[in-house]
């Protein structure tokens, strides 16, 4: 790779870094961690999917952290207004972990920052 394609590539990585973090200036993302990050993006994966994501599987996600330390940032993404507990359907002692409106608005911010630096690269 010349260096140019190779400094072309660093610049594009810089300016979706920008574009993302612009995001996060948004009143309720200004507070999120890496760590919350993480966690919200699991929970928007399994939305995607067309599935939903227990607490309790939330829970076992080790690389997320403890049990306790997982419970604390659903609060906190709760409190932010960016996740919702719902009860299962199928049993009522299960809570599932939905993305609120202003979530899908964040991954969509994503998203569009992506595409704007693709087009940048055609």
């Amino acid at each position: 790779m010349s260096k140019a394609a190779r400094n072309e590539l660093i610049d594009l990585f810089f300016r979706f870094q920008q574009i993302v973090q612009s995001l996060k200036t948004l009143p309720s993302l200004q507070d999120l961690t890496p760590e919350h990050e993480a966690l919200l993006n699991l929970v928007g994966a399994y939305w995607h999917a067309g599935d939903t994501l227990s607490v309790r599987q939330a829970m076992r996600s080790e690389h997320l952290g403890s049990p306790a330390t997982i419970h604390k940032r659903l609060q906190y993404l709760r409190n932010l207004g960016l996740i919702d507990l719902q009860t299962s359907e199928q049993d009522s002692r299960k809570r599932m972990i939905v993305p609120t409106a202003e979530a899908i608005s964040f991954f969509s911010g994503q998203a569009k920052a992506i595409k704007s630096v693709a087009k940048q690269t055609a």
